[in-house]
C-alpha cells in the first residue's frame, strides 16, 4: 500500500440522489441473486448517513489489485454481459478483450530459510497478502469459468432473429512476468517492488516484456488470426 487513506464526509441525502433501479431491486435478490444483492447492500450503506457519517478511502489494491472487479461489478448490476453491452451502447461489438497483467513482485522470504518464530510483522504481511493472492485468483477463475455462458448469451440475444448473425469473440488474455523465459530478466523484474518512481531502464525492460508476453499469447495471436489484424515490429 503506498497511497495514503483520504477521509471524506458523507453528504449523501443532500442532493436530491435517486438511487438506481438495479440498487433497489439487488436489496430484495438475498438468495436469489447474491452477488447483486451484496453489491447493492455495500453500495447502500453509503446513503445510510446516521450510520457511516464519513467515508475512508484506502488504497484501492487492498480490495481489488488485478483492477477486474469493476468489469465484474458491472456485469453483476446488469444481471449479464447482453445488458451490460446494451447499457454501454456496446452491444454490436465484434470482439472482447480482457487483458490481465500480473506484475506482482515475488520478493523472497528469509523466514523459509531459518527455523525461527516469524515476527508478528511477518505474519501480519502474510495474513494480508495471502488473502489477496487467493482473492486475485479466484477473481480470474471466475472471469474464465463464466466465458462459454457469455458467449452462449451473446448468441441467443443476436442471433434470436437471424440465422446467419455473428457474434463476437471473446478473449481473456493473462499475462504473467512470472512467465518471462530470460530467468535472469524474470527474476530481476519479479523483484521490483510498488513505487512511485522506477529507473527509466527498468520501465523500458518492464515495457518491452510485457510485449513480448503479449505478442506470443496463443489466445492473442488467434485473435489477430481472427480479426486479420497484424502488429508492429
Amino acid at each position: 500500500m503506498i497511497f495514503a487513506p483520504v477521509t471524506l464526509a458523507n453528504r449523501a441525502g443532500s442532493c436530491n440522489y435517486d438511487p438506481p433501479q438495479w440498487l433497489q431491486e439487488g436489496l430484495r435478490e438475498r438468495g436469489i441473486n447474491n452477488r447483486r444483492h451484496r453489491l447493492a447492500s455495500s453500495l447502500g450503506s453509503y446513503l445510510d448517513t446516521a450510520n457511516h457519517p464519513y467515508i475512508h478511502l484506502v488504497d484501492g489494491g487492498l480490495a481489488d489489485n488485478t483492477g477486474l472487479r469493476a468489469v465484474m461489478d458491472y456485469l453483476v448490476i446488469g444481471d449479464g454481459l447482453w445488458n451490460t453491452l446494451q447499457r454501454f451502447n456496446l452491444h454490436q461489438a465484434r470482439n472482447i478483450v480482457l487483458i490481465t497483467v500480473d506484475a506482482s513482485a515475488v520478493l523472497p522470504s528469509r523466514w523459509e530459510q531459518s527455523d525461527a518464530t516469524p515476527p508478528g510483522s511477518a505474519i501480519l504481511d502474510a495474513a494480508t497478502t495471502t488473502p489477496l493472492v487467493n482473492y486475485n485468483f479466484e477473481t480470474l477463475e471466475y472471469l474464465r469459468s463464466n466465458l462459454p455462458e457469455w458467449a452462449s448469451e451473446l448468441q441467443h440475444h443476436r442471433c434470436k432473429r437471424y440465422s446467419d448473425c455473428t457474434t463476437p469473440g471473446i478473449y481473456l488474455i493473462e499475462l504473467h512476468l512470472g512467465e518471462i523465459p530470460d530467468p535472469t530478466l524474470r527474476e530481476r523484474l519479479t523483484s521490483i517492488p510498488t513505487d512511485f518512481s522506477l529507473d527509466p531502464g527498468v520501465v523500458d525492460d518492464l515495457i518491452n516484456a510485457g510485449q513480448q508476453l503479449l505478442h506470443n499469447h496463443p489466445d492473442y495471436r488467434q485473435l489477430l488470426e481472427n480479426t486479420g489484424a497484424t502488429t508492429r515490429p
